[in-house]
């Protein structure tokens, strides 16, 4: 995980040196402030300051070998925790750390869930299925899973980063193996437009100060951040360069 400028491709710093961070995947600010880090491998869930990027604390540990992904912050003060390993979400309060209730678990038609799941504006809770390659929508009110794009629809291959529209009436969906960017209406979940495609391998979504949709592009060798128009696809520029301050197989893209 590495600071960078949205403006320019200049390296800020590394996140933490201390070894912490440790299969970087979902970095997110969180209601309280603070910047929220995944550590997969390291099975913690870590908070940092936003301003500074200091170290505040591990805010869960949920153990080795569960596959801590995304989280997404619920509208209850709580935050969901989801978990590759085990495809099941786990809940959590924000102000006390306090696991809450059993795992939730959608049964087959969720496997692999991963680092792109959100909370959309209607309070749901929007889950890519990596291995199930499909979007997986969570009710919290009625405690209940339904599948909002089904398994390989408009070609999906490996469903990695969510992204909602500026005004929360689109969702943007990166297909890892297939190379699309595709998009879909909120409300019904009806395919809207393929945006992109051809960009082998496509994981992190965000968007630029400037109205661009940025995704990360590339494996070990040749990872970037690339700017698109988000109507058209068109490619803008490449932010980050391959191997720029070490870049390796990135996973996710946030802008603080």
């Amino acid at each position: 995980f590495r600071v960078m400028t949205p403006t320019q491709t200049k390296v800020l710093r590394k996140l933490d040196d201390t070894g912490r961070i440790n299969g970087a995947q979902a970095v997110k600010i969180g209601p309280d402030g603070l910047l929220w880090v995944v550590s997969e491998e390291a099975g913690k869930i870590l908070r940092y300051r936003a301003d500074t990027y200091d170290y505040v604390d591990t805010f869960a540990d949920v153990g080795l070998g569960w596959g801590a992904t995304g989280i997404a912050f619920g509208a209850a003060g709580d935050v969901y925790v989801s978990s590759y390993a085990t495809s099941v979400l786990r809940r959590y309060a924000i102000a006390t750390g306090e696991r809450l209730g059993a795992d939730l678990g959608a049964g087959t038609i969720l496997r692999g869930p991963d680092n792109g799941m959100l909370s959309g504006p209607d309070g749901k809770i929007y889950i890519p299925g990596y291995d199930t390659s499909n979007i997986v929508r969570y009710d919290p009110a009625a405690g209940t899973f339904s599948v909002f794009v089904p398994t390989q629809a408009n070609g999906i291959r490996r469903t990695r980063g969510l992204l909602l529209s500026p005004d929360g009436t689109k969702l943007y969906v990166s297909s890892e193996r297939s190379g699309q960017i595709l998009r879909y209406v909120l409300a019904s979940g009806a395919f809207d437009r393929e945006i992109a495609s051809g960009l082998g391998t496509v994981t992190g979504l965000a968007w630029h100060p400037d109205g661009s949709l940025l995704a990360a592009v590339g494996d070990a060798s040749n990872g970037r951040v690339i700017k698109f128009d988000p109507e058209t696809g068109a490619q803008r520029a490449v932010l980050v360069q391959p191997r720029e301050g070490g870049l390796s197989g990135p996973t996710y893209v946030a802008v603080i």
